[in-house]
């Protein structure tokens, strides 16, 4: 027998008892199936989104094939946490043996989707795990266990207080809730606002307007309203972007504070959908019915300005057009 044949054969013997081993430990060892099935996920999720570059998430929704791509750096690291979560579940409740392939692990995301409900997570986490698996899997969300309908009286984002916030002074607050309910900033905009953001001209409508480039979502730039409470407030944070120059605003300089690391800007954003929806809002008893949305649910016999709503959704950063009436329209009720 040659040289080359036996290496072959050496190498076959290794590459056997490489798996045997492997398959020993992970009849022993939770950890090592944790890391094995967080590997097969793992492989999957970075080759869709090396798929997913250029692609457009909106469309992929639209066609409900969006599970068989990632479109963002977000996206990818919210499906690699999920799957990290669902890899500890499945090596616990595993025995090793049934790990070989994806199909074999799809019978363990029902009982995780379970297990999740019974430890009271809300509707919309419950969605946004079932969408992030579904990625792996490359099934829909409907493939899936039925959860709970999302409801907007059950979402506890953008709602006026949070635990985070009494952490934060209230001289911090203060300033947060100045500049926040006026500009509808999200964390990372508001991280990166530079006094040079500032259209410094006032518009013919009255209002200021501030240029966000940086620190947006999906990359998306915008032109927002400046929408203060008073005329005081509003000489307060024109004074602010004055003094900031081409530095950044919240520098903790000039009266100014860092932006905490825990800061929950959503129901500051909610106030400003409210101001900016209200300034565009137009005499509804005047509109034709075409320009007016008819709310139902909890909001039933409540009618909007589909005109202001737009705006507000626009002027917030997002591209769905039912954005406000879904998020943010609650503060208009309060």
């Amino acid at each position: 027998m040659s040289n080359k044949a036996e290496q072959r054969r050496a190498k076959r013997a290794r590459a056997k008892a490489r798996k045997k081993e492997k398959k020993s430990e992970l009849l022993i060892s939770e950890d090592a199936r944790k890391k094995h099935v967080q590997k097969m996920g793992q492989e999957i999720i970075t080759a869709k989104f090396v798929a997913g570059k250029g692609k457009s998430r909106h469309q992929g929704k639209l066609e409900d094939d969006i599970f068989k791509y990632i479109t963002s750096e977000k996206a990818f690291r919210d499906v690699s946490a999920t799957w990290r979560r669902f890899s500890e579940f499945v090596a616990k409740h595993s025995d090793g043996t049934d790990l070989n392939s994806l199909e074999d692990i799809l019978k363990y995301v029902d009982l995780y989707i379970m297990d999740l409900m019974i430890r009271g997570r809300k509707a919309d986490t419950l969605t946004t795990y079932k969408a992030n698996l579904g990625k792996v899997f490359g099934v829909s969300t409907t493939y899936f266990i039925e959860t709970p309908k999302r409801e907007r009286r059950n979402k506890t984002r953008s709602r006026l207080e949070v635990k985070v916030d009494h952490k934060i002074s209230k001289e911090k607050n203060d300033f947060f809730d100045i500049l926040g309910s006026a500009t509808g900033l999200r964390k990372r905009e508001l991280e990166r606002l530079r006094g040079t953001d500032l259209i410094a001209k006032k518009a013919k409508n009255g209002l200021y307007y501030v240029n966000i480039t940086r620190g947006t979502k999906g990359g998306r730039t915008r032109v927002s309203p400046i929408m203060a409470k008073s005329e005081e407030e509003l000489e307060k944070i024109l004074a602010m972007f004055k003094a900031a120059g081409t530095g950044v605003v919240c520098s903790g300089k000039y009266g100014t504070h860092r932006i905490p690391k825990n800061l929950d800007e959503h129901s500051r954003r909610a106030e400003y959908a409210k101001r900016v929806y209200l300034h565009y809002e137009r005499d509804l008893d005047r509109l034709p019915r075409k320009e007016k949305t008819f709310l139902r649910k909890e909001y039933a016999g409540y009618v909007l300005d589909k005109f202001a709503e737009q705006k507000a959704t626009e002027y917030l950063g997002h591209n769905r057009k039912d954005e406000f009436r879904k998020s943010y329209v609650y503060r208009l009720f309060e």
